[in-house]
């Protein structure tokens, strides 16, 4: 993006979206905002409103892409439009992932191009599970149209700054880059587009591998979901959700026997990054929240209800 990202007023030094002060706050120049205003099937066939948390869409796993259309425009520190602000932005999102944008059928990999301020396109893109956004930022990259040499593949420092090309020059993001200046950082995320957390058989996969490998994950542990431990070991602990006797087996990683934990506990929360270990799937640096059962009106609450030496689970106080 072709504009000034640095300069000295007023004794703050300004860099990209936003610059630290001298006296440690923080100078705003503006934002990107970016606004996802239909999903769409892959096919463009049947197109419906960003689905809110009460009707969230079921997880994708990787199997199905969907389509997002979205707008995105280049807001100053006042909050109005900037018709100065031209050239291409990256996106990308959280949690998911991108294969492209398409503005007016044209593809554009994995960018989206300003004009006096302003885009729209849509993005291709999967794997999307929980509160999902999509994510806009200037990074200085200009993709080179194909024919042209790139800015930062001609051996000429173009900018003046006395490195040039990739991957010397800061300011170039990749080798194709037309410019060798750096961007604004100017940044924007949209609302939370929600689809269901996946279940503990979502994330072990209905074939060989995990759709979610080396993705940080939350595992949904809320009815009809019912993720129970049932075995503990040094290094970490085995889980089941009741309601998936098949597929929804899993091993977290922690690294040491969780403590307090035990057989039958049932976990509120549970999260972590998944991993494929010698063609099984687990979950490592694991975080859980463990609750208590108490179904139908269990004798017991909490474990200070029970006498000295048992404990509540299972809707009842047991024995240690």
């Amino acid at each position: 993006m072709k504009r000034t990202t640095g300069y000295l007023a007023a004794g703050a030094l300004i860099l990209g979206g936003g610059g630290c002060t001298v006296d440690g706050g923080i100078q705003n120049h503006g934002h990107l905002r970016v606004v996802v205003t239909e999903i769409c099937d892959v096919a463009m066939a049947s197109c419906n409103p960003p689905p809110t948390a009460d009707a969230p869409l079921p997880p994708n796993l990787g199997d199905v892409d969907e389509v997002w259309r979205f707008t995105a425009e280049a807001m100053d520190d006042a909050g109005n439009l900037d018709a100065n602000f031209n050239g291409a932005a990256r996106v990308s999102m959280n949690p998911g992932a991108v294969h492209l944008v398409l503005q007016g059928g044209v593809e554009q990999g994995r960018n989206i191009r300003f004009a006096a301020g302003h885009a729209e396109g849509e993005v291709l893109l999967t794997e999307m599970f929980g509160p999902t956004r999509l994510w806009v930022e200037d990074i200085g990259y200009l993709p080179a149209e194909p024919g042209q040499t790139p800015t930062c593949s001609n051996g000429v420092d173009d900018d003046g700054d006395v490195v040039n090309d990739f991957p010397n020059d800061p300011g170039c993001a990749y080798a194709d880059d037309m410019t060798e200046e750096p961007g604004t950082l100017l940044t924007g995320v949209s609302q939370v587009i929600a689809y269901e957390l996946p279940t503990l058989a979502d994330v072990q996969g209905y074939s060989a591998t995990t759709p979610y490998k080396a993705v940080a994950v939350r595992i949904k542990t809320t009815a009809p979901s019912q993720v129970v431990v049932t075995r503990v070991s040094p290094n970490g602990f085995f889980v089941s959700d009741l309601n998936e006797p098949e597929y929804g087996h899993m091993y977290a990683y922690n690294f040491n026997a969780p403590a307090g934990m035990r057989v039958c506990d049932r976990l509120t929360m549970l999260g972590g990054t998944v991993s494929e270990f010698f063609g099984f799937t687990e979950v490592t640096f694991p975080s859980y929240d463990v609750g208590l059962w108490n179904p139908g009106g269990a004798t017991c609450a909490i474990d200070v209800d029970c006498p000295s030496g048992d404990y509540c689970r299972l809707g009842g106080c047991q024995p240690c």
